[in-house]
């Protein structure tokens, strides 16, 4: 039953093969999981949700139904009262789940479900101490209301998340949250503000050697300026963002 559900489930997306040979030999072991009847339901119910997470750039509709298999597993799994060690994996696993649903509900406009969904996978990180996974989830809801135009509370959500991948040295977490704040003030209009935050985001990118991320602080920063009428300063920006 499981390999006629996944077959059926993967067909579109793998016969037209867009998928890389390292995504491709993910996704070949990870069926491999789901179609081993040995697999601990640990590894089974993360396998779901590893799948999900390669599969939604190509078909966002895999997405939900992947994840509530794994939801399903976990929660299972959970009513045997299993060992902590097991227990805090499952858990892991569906907080995973939970907030792959809410970012699909999210991209079809879903918001109050979207909400939902990642609200249940914040307080599963939380209960677990997952500390990155409780900031990224209140990065994702400040997302949620920055969409809707609730500032204050998109910078409330975004200022908690930074000051957990601050306490945590999350630099890539740091770098993202910085980036988000600054975008927000540059919407208001605020750009000493904005310009603040985007160099101290392009800063910690560059000590890191996050080429993508020091090309896309360039590029904002690049924004800033055109939209001020600074033409060369923008140019500047948006040269040294291209050449990365």
């Amino acid at each position: 039953m499981r390999l006629l559900a996944l077959f059926i489930l993967l067909m579109p997306s793998v016969l037209l093969g867009q998928f890389s040979d390292d995504e491709q030999h993910q996704i070949d072991s990870l069926t491999a999981i789901i179609n081993d009847k040995t697999s601990h339901d640990t590894s089974l119910a993360s396998a779901y949700v590893g799948l999900s997470e390669i599969l939604y750039v190509s078909n966002l509709d895999t997405v939900i139904p992947l994840c509530i298999k794994a939801k399903e597993i976990a929660e299972t799994a959970l009513i045997t009262r299993p060992s902590v060690m097991v227990t805090n994996s499952l858990l892991k696993t569906l907080a995973g789940a939970l907030n792959n649903i809410g970012f699909i509900y999210k991209q079809q406009g879903g918001i109050p479900q979207a909400l939902e969904y990642y609200q249940k996978s914040l307080e599963i990180k939380k209960e677990i101490n997952n500390n990155k996974g409780i900031a990224n989830s209140l990065n994702n809801i400040g997302r949620i209301y920055e969409q809707q135009g609730d500032i204050p509370k998109a910078l409330e959500y975004y200022h908690k998340s930074l000051k957990i991948r601050e306490e945590i040295g999350n630099k890539a977490g740091i770098a993202e949250s910085l980036n988000n704040i600054g975008f927000i003030y540059k919407q208001q209009g605020d750009i000493p503000e904005a310009l603040e935050y985007y160099h101290k985001s392009l800063k910690i990118r560059e000590e890191a050697g996050n080429k993508a991320g020091i090309a896309e602080s360039l590029n904002n920063i690049g924004l800033i300026y055109q939209n001020q009428g600074d033409s060369s300063k923008a140019m500047e920006y948006y040269q040294n963002s291209l050449k990365i």
